[in-house]
């Protein structure tokens, strides 16, 4: 997999991308690699993980997985290298359905995901997209497309890492694994490194470790590493631009830090939004009880 997406980065003038969302997390990046590897001789297809280079390092699961495959970041082809995309330019979204940053101005033919449908490119030539409470993983919703196609064990093991981490290992408590996600894991385990349920499990504990070990992150670094931005109507024909930021620690450790309300404002101003959220889900480290907590920063700038 590592020469594949190697080669992918000698492109001099790419023309076809498949792209996550802007959160950059392990369902996006498995997604984006196995259709661009699937499809690979019906179109010269860049997988494309929609952060910048130097922020690779906000997501520790998906370098643990990277590193797992031998996989060298440096043929990862980011957001710093794509640039100028205009409408000769074909792309496919995946774990989203409304284009976001430079590929808002390329065609869209292609919609994989399992959220909210905005009901956008219509008349994409491939659009399947799922409701949250039909798919916990848009990698499960890949791998029922690519059923009929052989996927190496490079692939199944990003896949099915993307589905344990989406559907928090099929925690029937949780209840974010659906039927398509069991068919998924029916389809992948066998041919991954990890076939046996203990396996699987030890893989999953090691995936989240990564994941929720931000220690190493600064206040503004957290706000990037799971940031999605979306705009809603208001009162009197005015427009909000919302940023909402997810962390896997609680809310009052994410805010101990004395410049927090300072990096916040900074933050927002840079996304140019008038309300941040952060959204919180941990679990408790005496009993493993999830919990989930929502803080709100507005700024004094209302829109207009």
């Amino acid at each position: 997999m590592d020469v594949f997406l190697a080669s992918r980065r000698t492109i001099s003038a790419p023309t076809h991308y498949v792209v996550g969302n802007e959160a950059g997390d392990l369902d996006s990046l498995a997604c984006a690699v196995a259709y661009a590897y699937v499809y690979r001789d019906e179109a010269p297809w860049v997988p494309v993980v929609q952060t910048r280079r130097s922020d690779l390092r906000l997501r520790p699961e998906n370098q643990l997985i990277l590193r797992h495959l031998g996989i060298d970041e440096a043929h990862i082809t980011c957001l710093d290298d794509v640039q100028n995309l205009d409408r000769t330019h074909h792309v496919v979204l995946v774990d989203h359905n409304r284009a976001t940053g430079p590929f808002v101005k390329a065609t869209i033919v292609g919609v994989i995901d399992h959220h909210v449908d905005e009901q956008l490119y219509k008349d994409a030539a491939l659009r399947q997209v799922y409701a949250p409470s039909d798919a916990g993983s848009c990698a499960s919703v890949l791998t029922r497309i690519v059923r009929d196609h052989f996927l190496p064990p490079a692939l199944c093991d990003l896949l099915y890492s993307a589905i344990l981490l989406d559907t928090i290992q099929f925690d029937a408590n949780v209840g974010k694994a659906q039927a398509i996600d069991y068919e998924a894991r029916d389809r992948l385990a066998p041919h991954s490194s990890w076939a046996t349920t203990t396996e699987a499990s030890r893989h999953f504990h090691a995936m989240q470790v990564a994941k929720n070990d931000t220690s190493h992150l600064t206040t503004l670094e957290k706000l990037r590493r799971d940031y999605k931005q979306f705009s809603c109507d208001g009162a009197e024909q005015t427009t909000w631009d919302v940023g909402a930021a997810s962390t896997t620690e609680p809310l009052d450790v994410f805010c101990a830090t004395s410049r927090f309300w300072d990096d916040m404002a900074t933050f927002a101003h840079e996304q140019g939004v008038h309300l941040l959220m952060i959204l919180t889900s941990y679990e408790h480290q005496d009993n493993d009880h999830a919990s989930r907590r929502l803080g709100l920063s507005g700024l004094a700038e209302c829109p207009t």
